[in-house]
C-alpha cells in the first residue's frame, strides 16, 4: 500500500464530517431532554444565615433574591422563619414553589427598602408558580404583583399585613392561548385587599377559605379601598370578609360570578358583582350598610341571610333576578332610621321572590321589598315591617304584579300598611292572608282571589273573607295553619303560576286544594285526598311523563302506575283502587257508600273502569293501569287523583296520591 493510499478520499472526509454532525444533533437533543427532565431541586433560605452559602439545608442562602436567581422552573424554595426581603424581586417565568413551613407568622416577606414594592410574579406560559405559607407585610403600598399568561398561580396560607395587597393583571401583549387561573386558598388579608384587572376571556379567579379583615385601611388607596375582582369567571366560596371601615368590601366584575358560603359582617357595602350571570347563594350578610348589589343579564340569590342591614339586595339587571329561600330581619340591634329600602329593591329587569321571611324591616316605601318592575311574590312571610311612607311590606309600582300564597302580619305604612299597588287595572293577589296593620291593608287597584284580609275587600275577585286564620301558634312566629282554619284547602290553584314548594319547603298541595298562606299544612291522620303520604302516582300521558302540569286531548292515552311509598308500604290485604279526572275548581262529590272516600264516580269523570277495581295486595313495585281521557271535556285545568280503600285503611280513613293537574286542550 502506498502512502496516498492511505488518505481519506473526500467521500470519507464527508461522510465523517456528516457523522460528527448527525453525533453533534444527537447529544444536543440528549442534553435538552436532559435540561427539560431536570430533577427539582429544593433550596433553602435564612435570613440569619451566613453569606457564601450554597443553597443547602446545612448552608443556606442568606437571602431569598439568591435562591431566586439560582432556582429554575419548577424548582422547591423553603424559607425558614424571619423577615425576608422581597423588595424588588421577579421570579420572571419560573415556575417555583415558594412556601414557609413555619407558617405567614413566622415566615414574613416585605420590603425592607421603602422605595421597594414588588415582589413579582410573571406566569410562564404554562405549569404552576405556587406562595404558600408566607406572610407580606408593607408599610405603605408594597405589593404581590402577578402576571396571569397561560398559567396557574395559587396562594395558599398566605397573610397580607399593613398595607400589603396583592396586584394582578393579564398579559395584555398577547391574548392568553390557554385559560389563565388564580387560586387563592386559606388566606388572610389584614388591612390588605386584592386588585384584580382587567377581565380578560379564559381567566379564572377562585377565593376559597379566605378571611378579609380591614379595621383602618390605607388612606393612599383613595375612596374605595375594598377588594376589586376582574376575571372571566370568579369563584368564592367559604369566605369572611369583616370590619371594613370603608364604602366596599368586595366587588367582583366579569361574565360570571359565584359567590357562595361566605359571612360578610360590618362592611359599608359588602358585595357587589357586575356579571352577565351571578349567583349567590348559602351567605350571611351582618351589619352591613348595604349587603348585596348586583347588576347584569340574570342574577340568583338563594338560601342567604340580610341580618341588621340597613339595605338588603338592590338589583338592575336586562333580563330578571330571581331571590329564593332568604331570609331578611333584625337580630339584636335596634331598628335603624328608615333607609331608601331595606329588604329587596329591584330597579331594572323581571323581580321574581320566592320562599322568602321578611321581619322588623324599616324603611321609606316598601320596607322589605320595592320594586319599579315586573314583579311575582310567592310562598313569603312578611312581619312587622314599617314603612314611614307607602306599602308597610311591599311596594310594586309595575301593573304586572302577582302576590301569590303568603302571608302579611301586622304591618304598617302611613299608606297601605301591607301592600302599595299601582291604581292601575293589573295586579293580582291570590291565597294570602293579610291580617294586623291598620288603616287600608291594601292601597291600588289589585284583583284579589281566595284571600282573608281583615277587614275584608270591596274591590275586583272572589272568594274573599275576613276570618281569623286559627294560626298552630297565636302570637308567635309559626304561622301553620292549625286544625279548623277557613285557609285550608280554601285556595284558588293555578299550577302555572304558583310555586312548587311552599315557604318551609314542602310540598305546596298537600291536601285536595291550596291552602290560603304561605305555609301548607301537612295532612292529618286521617290523610286528605292528595297528601302524597301514602302511595306514589306516576302519570304518562301519550306516552310523555307528566311531572308538571302537562296538556292532554280528549280521548288521549292516559296510563297511570300507583305503587305503595317505601316508607310505609301499603301491601298485605285487598285494596280497592279509585282513580278519578274532575276539575281543579270544584269538590269531589263522596260516593254512595264510600263517605271518605271523596270521589264522583260520575261515567263522565270516570278515567279508568270499572268504579272500583279489586287488586289482592297493591304490590311493592306498583300496578299500571291504561285508560283514556274522556271527550268533550271543556278547555280547562281537571285533576287526575289515585286513592286506596283497604281493611288496612282503618276507621274509615283512606289513602291517596299527590294531585296531578292536566291542562285539557
Amino acid at each position: 500500500m502506498t502512502e496516498g493510499s492511505c488518505r481519506p478520499t473526500p467521500a470519507h472526509r464527508a461522510s465523517a464530517r456528516s457523522t460528527a454532525r448527525g453525533l453533534c444533533g444527537l447529544f444536543l437533543v440528549l442534553a435538552l431532554l436532559m435540561a427539560t427532565s431536570r430533577a427539582q431541586v429544593t433550596y433553602y433560605v435564612d435570613p440569619a444565615a451566613t453569606p457564601g452559602g450554597n443553597g443547602s439545608a446545612a448552608a443556606p442562602f442568606a437571602s431569598l433574591a439568591l435562591a431566586v436567581a439560582a432556582a429554575s422552573g419548577n424548582d422547591h424554595l423553603i424559607l425558614l422563619p424571619g423577615i425576608h426581603d422581597g423588595g424588588g424581586i421577579d421570579l420572571g417565568q419560573k415556575n417555583l414553589w415558594i412556601e414557609g413551613p413555619a407558617g405567614p407568622t413566622a415566615v414574613v416577606v416585605t420590603g425592607l427598602n421603602p422605595t421597594d414594592a414588588f415582589f413579582q410574579v410573571h406566569g410562564p406560559a404554562s405549569g404552576t408558580t405556587r406562595l404558600e405559607g408566607l406572610g407580606f407585610r408593607g408599610a405603605s403600598g408594597h405589593e404581590i404583583y402577578l402576571e396571569l399568561h397561560e398559567t396557574q398561580i395559587e396562594l395558599v396560607n398566605c397573610h397580607f399585613e399593613s398595607g400589603s395587597f396583592v396586584w394582578c393583571s393579564y398579559n395584555v401583549s398577547a391574548a392568553p392561548i390557554g385559560p389563565a387561573r388564580l387560586e387563592i386558598d386559606g388566606c388572610r388579608l389584614d388591612g390588605g385587599r386584592i386588585e384584580m384587572q382587567p377581565a380578560v376571556l379564559g381567566a379564572l379567579l377562585r377565593i376559597s377559605n379566605s378571611e378579609f379583615l380591614q379595621i383602618d385601611g390605607n388612606p393612599a388607596w383613595g375612596p374605595f379601598p375594598g377588594n376589586t375582582l376582574a376575571a372571566q369567571r370568579i369563584e368564592i366560596d367559604g369566605c369572611h370578609l369583616h370590619d371594613y371601615a370603608f364604602a366596599y368590601g368586595l366587588a367582583a366584575y366579569g361574565a360570571d360570578v359565584e359567590v357562595s358560603n361566605s359571612v360578610f359582617e360590618d362592611v359599608g357595602e359588602a358585595l357587589e358583582c357586575g356579571a352577565d350571570q351571578v349567583a349567590v347563594h348559602d351567605c350571611v350578610f351582618r351589619r352591613c350598610v348595604r349587603a348585596f348589589f348586583g347588576y347584569g343579564q340574570e342574577i340568583v340569590a338563594e338560601r342567604s341571610t340580610f341580618e341588621d342591614c340597613n339595605r338588603g339586595i338592590l338589583l338592575w339587571t336586562d333580563l330578571g333576578s330571581r331571590v329564593r329561600d332568604c331570609d331578611f330581619g333584625r337580630g339584636q340591634l335596634p331598628v335603624a332610621p328608615a333607609a331608601e329600602f331595606a329588604g329587596i329593591r329591584c330597579q331594572h329587569g323581571d323581580l321574581e321572590v320566592r320562599r322568602c321571611r321578611f321581619r322588623d324591616l324599616v324603611a321609606a316605601d316598601g320596607a322589605a321589598i320595592a320594586s319599579l318592575t315586573d314583579t311575582i311574590i310567592g310562598d313569603c312571610l312578611f312581619q312587622d315591617c314599617v314603612a314611614t311612607w307607602r306599602g308597610g311590606a311591599v311596594r310594586v309600582e309595575a301593573i304586572a304584579c302577582e302576590i301569590l300564597n303568603s302571608t302579611f302580619i301586622d304591618n304598617q305604612a302611613a299608606i297601605g300598611a301591607a301592600i302599595h299597588l299601582p291604581p292601575v287595572t293589573g295586579p293580582l293577589v291570590r291565597n294570602t292572608i293579610i291580617r294586623g296593620g291598620s288603616g287600608s291593608r291594601i292601597v291600588g287597584a289589585a284583583t284579589l282571589r281566595h284571600c282573608d284580609l281583615e277587614g275584608g275587600w270591596t274591590g275586583a275577585g272572589y272568594g274573599n273573607f275576613d276570618a281569623d286564620p286559627v294560626f298552630a301558634t297565636p302570637g308567635g312566629d309559626d304561622f301553620d295553619l292549625a286544625p279548623g282554619s277557613p285557609c285550608l284547602d280554601a285556595g284558588d290553584w293555578d299550577p302555572r303560576r304558583l310555586g312548587d314548594l311552599d315557604l318551609d319547603g314542602n310540598p305546596r298541595l298537600r291536601g285536595n286544594y291550596v291552602d290560603i298562606g304561605a305555609q301548607e299544612s301537612p295532612a292529618p291522620p286521617g290523610h286528605l285526598p292528595g297528601s302524597g303520604d301514602d302511595f306514589l302516582m306516576v302519570v304518562r300521558v301519550n306516552g310523555l311523563r307528566v311531572d308538571r302540569p302537562g296538556a292532554v286531548v280528549g280521548g288521549g292515552e292516559l296510563v297511570t302506575l300507583w305503587a305503595t311509598s317505601p316508607d310505609l308500604g301499603l301491601v298485605g290485604g285487598d285494596f280497592w283502587l279509585l282513580g278519578q279526572l274532575f276539575p281543579s275548581h270544584v269538590s269531589p262529590i263522596p260516593p254512595a257508600g264510600h263517605p271518605a272516600v271523596h270521589l264522583d264516580l260520575g261515567a263522565a269523570d270516570l278515567v279508568f273502569g270499572p268504579a272500583n277495581l279489586l287488586v289482592p295486595g297493591l304490590p311493592i313495585g306498583g300496578i299500571a293501569l291504561n285508560g283514556f281521557v274522556p271527550a268533550g271535556l271543556a278547555g280547562m285545568t281537571y285533576r287526575l287523583q289515585a286513592f286506596v280503600t283497604s281493611p288496612l285503611t282503618m276507621n274509615g280513613w283512606y289513602a291517596s296520591s299527590i294531585a296531578v293537574d292536566l291542562i285539557h286542550l
